[in-house]
């Protein structure tokens, strides 16, 4: 079959016309880039054969010599220049596959033209180089480096697209990365965290062994295989989530993801209710998360229902597989209970091999419980009356030590600290416009004392 021939049948379903730079339509601009491609892998053993040149001429529907493919090959600078660019016409089709994924016109079943276009990369450079019979190492290498750096770029281009889209799914949160903080920034917002001692000092174990092999890796050392997907364990309120987008960002900083966001999930994102559902569900969420962290919380619950009708399963085999496709530009955390998860990761041999760093997040002590409190009212410029801090810091005792499976920690404070200031507000309303900035900015012992939050 000619190949050429197919690739033109997709073009003219899925023709976008002309691009928004120059007069040049889709087609034409994808036959050059494909034939720069070629190019590079025909040039780079410094000959030309006719052999070559008729290939070009009959894959890409061309007319030329081998004068004119050496005339291309000087001009366009493709043999000296080192610097990548992914293929505008595979943004393109992205772009438009996207669009149509979102119509319900296509989904991950039917394919896609992006992906078609660059499978006709791939049996390109592979035909060409075995034109003369003869592969060249050479040839081999700039061959995989593009090929591959186009497949990378491509998927990281398709994640950006289904985060804007997944952004709008209540049952998915995506935190995009902050570019304006560097390193040490992000590092100190980390070590500025209230608590959570051994969680900071396992993240910066994590940042250390990371810097350490990317130098050995510079060195060409040999290394041990390494997975960087992480197992946090505690109960709610302990950071775990706002560890996990701190994380993102460093990596991405550190050069271990190539765009650091932040992709939150449950069960309801994942776990459809019909048959080739979950598997859609899964891999829209995962296209969203490439380059960043996945963050799937309460993440037992997809194996704590043993109906046989449940698809969580199909959801746990689904996200492996993506795991393994994806590994050098994903990293996935599941979180939840300490003893939930440890059902959760014996459920599977997959999860238990995949999964082999643990982050254990402790309850907040009550010193640390009235620090949460006292950062809140700073950050908002409420002042606290002695009384009302005496008052406050007993509270949080007393809630720690009678803590039971509704105790939230810092999501408690922040409830207690929402409470306080509605009946501040109560206390407030009958004086009208006469406040004073001070009296807008206090909070007095009759605004904290008798909250009842939920036992």
């Amino acid at each position: 079959m000619n190949i050429m021939w197919e690739y033109k049948e997709y073009i003219k379903i899925r023709e976008l016309g002309q691009t928004e730079n120059n007069n040049q339509t889709t087609k034409e601009i994808v036959k050059l880039e494909l034939l720069q491609f070629v190019s590079r892998i025909i040039g780079i053993d410094g000959k030309i054969t006719q052999s070559e040149v008729d290939f070009l001429n009959r894959y890409l529907d061309l007319d030329v010599t081998i004068e004119n493919l050496k005339q291309v090959i000087k001009t366009s600078g493709i043999l000296t220049n080192d610097s990548m660019s992914i293929p505008v016409g595979i943004i393109v089709f992205k772009e438009a596959d996207g669009k149509l994924r979102e119509k319900k016109v296509i989904n991950d079943n039917t394919g896609n033209i992006a992906d078609f276009l660059i499978n006709i990369y791939e049996i390109l450079g592979k035909e060409v180089m075995m034109v003369d019979d003869v592969i060249d190492d050479r040839e081999i290498a700039v061959y995989t480096k593009h090929l591959n750096y186009y497949k990378k770029e491509a998927q990281e281009y398709e994640s950006i697209y289904n985060s804007n889209n997944l952004e709008s799914n209540d049952n998915v949160n995506v935190t995009k990365l902050d570019e304006d903080k560097s390193l040490q920034e992000l590092l100190n917002e980390l070590n500025s965290l209230i608590g959570l001692d051994d969680v900071k000092q396992d993240v910066q174990s994590l940042i250390n062994l990371i810097q350490i092999r990317r130098i050995r890796e510079k060195r060409n050392l040999k290394q041990q295989p390494m997975s960087l997907h992480l197992v946090f364990m505690g109960n709610p309120g302990t950071g775990k989530t706002t560890v996990a987008r701190l994380l993102a960002r460093i990596y991405n900083k550190i050069g271990v993801l190539s765009q650091g966001q932040l992709v939150e999930v449950d069960r309801s994102g994942l776990v459809g209710g019909y048959v080739g559902q979950t598997a859609l569900k899964v891999q829209d969420v995962v296209k969203s998360a490439i380059g960043g962290i996945l963050f799937i919380d309460e993440a037992y619950s997809l194996t704590s229902n043993k109906d046989g009708n449940d698809y969580g399963k199909e959801a746990i085999d689904t996200l492996l597989k993506a795991m393994e496709d994806h590994r050098d530009n994903l990293i996935v955390i599941v979180a939840g209970y300490t003893n939930l998860m440890e059902d959760f990761l014996e459920s599977n041999p997959g999860l238990k091999s995949r999964f082999n760093k643990y982050l254990f997040f402790k309850d907040y002590t009550p010193g640390e419980l009235y620090s949460i409190f006292e950062k809140m009212c700073k950050g908002y410029k409420f002042n606290i009356t002695d009384e009302a801090q005496e008052y406050v810091k007993d509270y949080f005792k007393k809630r720690y030590i009678h803590r039971n499976e509704n105790f939230a920690n810092g999501r408690d404070v922040r409830n207690f600290f929402e409470k306080a200031l509605i009946r501040q507000a109560d206390r407030l309303s009958n004086k009208g416009n006469n406040l004073t900035d001070e009296e807008l900015s206090e909070l007095t012992l009759s605004d904290v004392e008798e909250i009842k939050l939920k036992d």
